[in-house]
């Protein structure tokens, strides 16, 4: 996440629940660590913390934008903001989201705790996305429910502007692979959307606001989870690519958040009947937790973590067992996560 019904998730978490798709941008396990400001005990329950890998989990506490790894808590702002997207890559952790609320909000880039402001207009950073010395980071300029807002690409704080015909675009999932650059998101009179190093391609362009809420890329094969948003026909979908018809994953109210490929197994995160949901090739695992928010999926080797926002805080799924993080009785939610080996 993406759907403009969970755009701002502080929002949903007090029930003025609206949608932002986002995603998070899947990736290779890359060897690292990071040091952490500030701290609060992990939750209790669910599973043990992994010492052989760090588990990353980017998205907010009260009304601040957060980061935990392995349960400890990083407040990344005082302000109000919003940590959507999670990447480490090496030693250095980067986080991706926005500071500031209505017209105020600004795309913002953490890295190792250390904010980059990379636009002095309105605008929201949706993905991040490392590779080798590059850093991609996605999002939109502009009001994001107003039109003529664009849907961007920074690359290393450089905003290019992705084509649409001069039309409204959301920009929400990056994924590089090789030398080329793919961008999942929505355009008018496009519908969900794949950019790849800048050309425009429509998915799924049906009457019922689909938006391309994250890409996968594993080797020839690009996959992108789709969520409608209005209209009778809200179901998930995951698109494989060119000239393949989108699959569709429920027949029921649903959404699909999240994608990611481990060797020849295809993951997909979202929800049906706002309780969060997995697929895995296309078989569903419903955990009958509710979420106000858009599930976001990391395959670690064996283990496949889902996080989300819940009515009762971030929660962190590790293969369907749930554990709730961060602080207590404190508004939060989680939106993006990232595994690595020690």
């Amino acid at each position: 996440m993406k759907s403009n019904l969970i755009k701002f998730a502080q929002m949903a978490a007090v029930g003025l629940a609206l949608t932002l798709t986002l995603s998070c941008s899947g990736g290779d396990d890359n060897g690292g660590d990071s040091s952490d400001g500030g701290s609060s005990s992990p939750s209790d329950g669910g599973w043990n913390w992994n010492p052989a890998v760090d588990i990353y989990v980017a998205g907010f506490s009260g009304n601040g934008a957060t980061l935990w790894k392995n349960g400890v808590t990083q407040i990344l702002s005082e302000q109000y903001s919003n940590a959507v997207s999670v990447y480490v890559s090496g030693n250095d952790v980067y986080v991706a989201g926005y500071i500031g609320n209505d017209a105020n909000t600004r795309a913002t880039l953490w890295k190792n705790g250390v904010a980059q402001t990379l636009s002095s207009s309105q605008s929201h950073a949706n993905a991040v996305f490392v590779s080798g010395s590059d850093v991609y980071v996605v999002g939109v300029i502009g009001d994001w429910l107003g039109y003529g807002r664009k849907a961007t690409l920074w690359k290393n704080g450089i905003a290019q502007t992705l084509p649409s015909n001069n039309q409204s675009a959301d920009a929400n999932s990056v994924f590089v692979s090789g030398s080329d650059v793919y961008v999942a998101g929505w355009a008018y009179n496009y519908g969900a959307t794949l950019w790849k190093n800048g050309t425009i391609q429509s998915l799924l362009n049906d009457g019922s606001a689909p938006e391309g809420n994250s890409v996968f890329v594993s080797g020839s094969d690009v996959y992108v989870a789709i969520s409608p948003s209005s209209g009778s026909d809200r179901r998930a979908r995951l698109w494989r690519n060119n000239g393949d018809a989108a699959q569709l994953l429920s027949t029921e109210h649903s959404g699909a958040t999240s994608v990611y490929v481990s060797g020849s197994d295809v993951y997909v995160a979202g929800e049906i009947d706002w309780k969060i949901t997995l697929w895995k090739n296309g078989v569903e695992q419903n955990f009958n937790i509710n979420s106000s928010s858009n599930p976001s999926i990391f395959v670690s080797g064996t283990d496949v973590y889902v996080a989300g926002l819940t009515n009762n805080g971030a929660v962190l799924l590790k293969n369907g067992v749930a554990k709730y993080i961060g602080e207590t009785n404190v508004n939060s939610g989680a939106r993006s996560v990232f595994v690595v080996s020690k």
